[in-house]
């Protein structure tokens, strides 16, 4: 059985939580039947991690995980970031993680269509590569207070909504709220319109009551300076917001080059999972 590595340096993760190696391997003896026995301790601390280190807690949630994962072979298995179906996606689509604005910090994963052709859109391929840069994101970052999520609505249309599949929202939805191996600290929604209201309706009997509280807004008139001091740092917004990174185009280019380097990593985590 082949295991994996992610990019994230666990001796500093420890020292920095204060967590010992030994609560790891409490977990080890106690893991769900469906968990694979060559779990890392870098997967295991991610988990405990995000269930504020309360080892039952994150036995669950890894339960869940792996249910959601087996249950959505659409959205996690053949994750090959040279396929045809995810090159597809990240040239109609903008995928960017990131890094934390502080050691330890929040992780930000921003997501935008990159035209408003609805036929660009394949739903199904979109969430997994979407689930590919949530996954990049926490192996090269490690673990962190949660994830901020970051949608651009500006280019989003009507007729995307007929793209979607009610059955995929539900998995995708699942799995970001019960079994993802991080918090969702906040989501932000950028450039709001109607549109949004209808995506809600869609979305909404799938959503907890405390991930609905997390939404937060923005319309297209806001004041960027307002947000960057009560959101999230300018230093860490794209330079089209006003923000003092490079472009969403560039960023995007960017991560283009550095996921299709881990085709090795997505393979490896399937054979994890499927001996």
């Amino acid at each position: 059985m082949e295991s994996f590595n992610m990019e994230y340096n666990l001796d500093e993760a420890l020292e920095r939580l204060n967590i010992k190696k030994d609560e790891l391997d409490s977990m080890r003896e106690n893991l769900p039947d469906n968990c694979p026995s060559n779990i890392t301790d870098k997967q295991l601390l991610l988990f405990f991690n995000a269930c504020n280190f309360k080892t039952e807690y994150a036995l669950n949630v890894i339960k869940i995980y792996y249910n959601c994962r087996k249950n959505a072979p659409e959205h996690f298995d053949n994750r090959d970031p040279y396929s045809d179906e995810i090159q597809q996606c990240l040239e109609n689509q903008y995928y960017i993680p990131i890094p934390p604005y502080e050691k330890g910090g929040y992780l930000i994963v921003y997501h935008q269509l990159q035209n408003s052709t609805p036929s660009n859109y394949i739903f199904t391929n979109a969430v997994k590569t979407y689930c590919m840069t949530i996954d990049y994101a926490i192996q090269k970052y490690g673990p962190a207070p949660g994830v901020i999520f970051i949608f651009d609505m500006k280019t989003v249309r009507l007729m995307h909504l007929f793209q979607a599949k009610i059955s995929g929202i539900k998995k995708l939805l699942t799995y970001l709220q019960y079994g993802l191996p991080a918090k969702v600290a906040r989501i932000h929604v950028l450039n709001t319109s109607s549109i949004f209201n209808r995506i809600l309706t869609m979305i909404k009997p799938f959503l907890q009551k405390e991930l609905l509280e997390i939404i937060h807004t923005h319309p297209t008139d806001m004041d960027y300076e307002e947000f960057f001091k009560k959101w999230i740092p300018k230093t860490h917004m794209p330079s089209d917001y006003g923000g003092d990174m490079p472009s969403v185009e560039e960023l995007h280019f960017d991560f283009c080059k550095e996921i299709v380097l881990k085709k090795e990593f997505f393979d490896a985590e399937e054979k994890q999972r499927k001996p």
